[in-house]
């Protein structure tokens, strides 16, 4: 994906879509967790953030749960860097190759919304082995995803698309190597 003004406006109008959509920042049952830090300082969940992207959701998901800290990972470093809550934390790294940098069981929550479709089979077996690591037991993970498929695709679109899938599936796995 391209890192500029055009793919961080792209990111931000898909999340108030997704948002919109689904009539929240998420779905899982998490707002005790998200909230015990309310109760006890010393419980605050931590949330992990993958594929953070423009790092929206988690400036607002840090905004709204300030008891709770907020990770975001991503490969492009378009997430804010200043201005931002003090329980919003972003960190670059490509989740795509190799570990999460984060220690085992770190995670009461793991949230990862539009990533699928630019993995392989491998790579998701690999980023959904890394999540149950870092998540804490009992942890939630949700998994945020759309379906994207061309109806009634003539043969130029469809010879197109399968060039585009095929080039990118490569260049993923030579990236990681």
């Amino acid at each position: 994906m391209p890192c500029d003004a055009d793919e961080t406006d792209r990111l931000i109008v898909m999340h108030y879509l997704l948002k919109h959509a689904l009539q929240h920042n998420f779905i899982a049952p998490v707002h005790a967790v998200l909230n015990q830090g309310d109760y006890d300082p010393h419980e605050r969940a931590t949330v992990l953030d993958i594929g953070a992207g423009a790092g929206t959701w988690i400036m607002e998901m840090a905004s709204e749960f300030r008891s709770a800290d907020f990770h975001g990972i991503d490969i492009a470093n378009m997430y804010p860097s200043t201005i931002k809550p003090t329980n919003a934390h972003f960190q670059h790294h490509d989740v795509l190759c190799g570990t999460l940098p984060f220690d085992d069981e770190t995670f009461d929550y793991v949230y990862m919304r539009q990533m699928l479709p630019g993995m392989t089979k491998e790579q998701l077996h690999n980023v959904l082995s890394e999540i149950l690591r870092v998540l804490k037991p009992n942890g939630y993970v949700e998994i945020v995803d759309a379906e994207f498929a061309i109806q009634r695709a003539g043969p130029v679109t469809q010879s197109l698309m399968n060039t585009h899938c095929k080039r990118k599936k490569n260049r993923k796995r030579k990236e990681c190597k």
